[in-house]
């Protein structure tokens, strides 16, 4: 099959950021970079050394229609993963909760060692719940003026889709609130949104979570616009929390 003469810039372009692609990737893993231990945040935030209130990310709510819900369990991931990094909080593991108490039960049935056995009800409890809502989802992330995997341009042709669709733009909004786990009272609320229409990371939001971007659902989000509002929403969303946490938690704890 031979190509319009004025189609074969368009294709070799596509094929050379292909092979750029690639070998970015191998040179990141062979140079360790994504198992390095990123401090953005707390740069962002500033030392800290005080007291740290326990505080748990309950199952996020999806609240944008149609959309991908298969993403909220990997958004209640990284925000739990920028609780951690903030080091403002005890962090405490809600989303595997049941695989903890499956750890306990076992330690409790006599067929693991006593004195290494988990140990049933002292599962510690929280006192701040995060409460979020994804009330917006618009990924907008294919498309574009020049056509998808068919036709004349094959697997080029895919790319190319791709490159286009990337530069449409993508939006979030969640609202997210912070609720005494005693009293059930609403201590802060906000709603974060975030959009964008390229894929430039930028060193604050590229680095938080770490270098790679989530995986499963999320993963499909993966270098498009969507991730850079992701990784925004979540990174905004944590300073939120941070900064509206009242005092007397931190005293308290």
């Amino acid at each position: 099959m031979k190509f319009p003469f004025t189609l074969l810039p368009v294709v070799a372009s596509a094929v050379i950021l292909m092979g750029c692609s690639a070998a970015g990737g191998i040179t990141s893993s062979q140079s360790g970079a994504s198992a390095q231990s990123d401090t953005t945040l707390q740069e962002k935030l500033g030392p800290y050394n005080g007291p740290r209130p326990r505080i748990a990310v309950a199952d996020f709510q999806w609240k944008a229609g149609s959309g991908d819900r298969g993403a909220m369990t990997g958004l209640e991931d990284m925000l739990t993963t920028t609780l951690v990094q903030s080091q403002r909080y005890r962090v405490l593991e809600r989303s595997q909760l049941e695989a903890i108490q499956a750890e306990q039960a076992l330690g409790a049935s006599g067929e693991v060692n006593a004195e290494t056995a988990a140990q049933q009800g002292n599962i510690t409890g929280a006192d701040i719940l995060i409460i979020a809502a994804v009330t917006g989802w618009e990924p907008n992330t294919s498309g574009g003026s020049v056509g998808g995997g068919g036709g004349v341009f094959g697997e080029a042709g895919a790319l190319i889709g791709g490159l286009a669709g990337s530069r449409n733009k993508s939006s979030m909004a969640m609202d997210i609130r912070l609720v005494d786990a005693t009293t059930g009272e609403v201590i802060a609320a906000n709603n974060v949104t975030a959009e964008a229409s390229d894929v430039d990371l930028g060193m604050a939001l590229g680095g938080i979570t770490g270098g790679a971007f989530g995986g499963g659902t999320l993963g499909s989000y993966s270098n498009t616009p969507m991730e850079k509002v992701i990784r925004e929403c979540i990174f905004e969303s944590t300073l939120y929390i941070v900064n509206n946490t009242p005092s007397r938690y931190f005293e308290e704890s």
